[in-house]
């Protein structure tokens, strides 16, 4: 793992990142796999901007398979604490929608990676935006172990027909991992929290 800083953010690169990389350099002939890590960027860079928005820094950014994760500086009762959250989602959608009026095969296929990014990350689930908006709602409105004990529960009803959806369209579409892979991801981070 490469490790170092930049001011005081620590950023982290996986090995299996760039192992990840290279085979999606080897194998992805249609650039899907490019586009969907440019929208990655976009999306990670809307928390960002929204960070900056409310004079807050990320404490950390790290690079792995599964994708690019930020973490903060303890957000919890802070001024814009869900446009925070919500900010990388919103920069996909803001550029599925520019990106949309193109009549290029290709820059339509960016749109619909960064729609994709976008409202998956929406989802209330553990691990992505929507759940951490979920999770600061609850909080607000119920004691630490009865919200973590609701978001664990939408968690997995939003992962159960991520997972069946995915494997319909794997029976339809030989190779199309990606819906299922987002089901299996809400599960593992169920999974993770719990064994934390």
């Amino acid at each position: 793992m490469i490790r170092f800083y930049v001011k005081n953010c620590r950023v982290q690169i996986s090995f299996w990142f760039f192992a990840a990389f290279c085979v999606l350099s080897l194998f992805d002939k249609t650039g899907m796999g490019f586009r969907a890590l440019l929208a990655a960027l976009i999306h990670e860079s809307g928390h960002l901007c929204a960070m900056r928005v409310f004079g807050r820094s990320p404490r950390s950014v790290s690079l792995t398979p599964a994708g690019i994760m930020m973490s903060g500086n303890n957000f919890d009762g802070v001024r814009g604490w869900a446009a925070i959250a919500l900010g990388g989602s919103a920069a996909n959608l803001i550029c599925a929608v520019f990106s949309a009026f193109s009549s290029r095969p290709s820059v339509i296929s960016f749109a619909a990676a960064n729609l994709f990014i976008g409202i998956v990350n929406l989802i209330p689930a553990k691990g992505l935006d929507g759940g951490e908006v979920l999770f600061g709602i609850l909080l607000r409105m119920t004691p630490v172990k009865n919200a973590e004990a609701i978001a664990t529960a939408v968690s997995l009803l939003c992962a159960a027909p991520a997972v069946a959806a995915g494997l319909y369209v794997l029976s339809r579409n030989p190779g199309n991992f990606s819906l299922l892979m987002v089901g299996l991801w809400l599960i593992a981070g169920v999974i993770k929290e719990y064994i934390n």
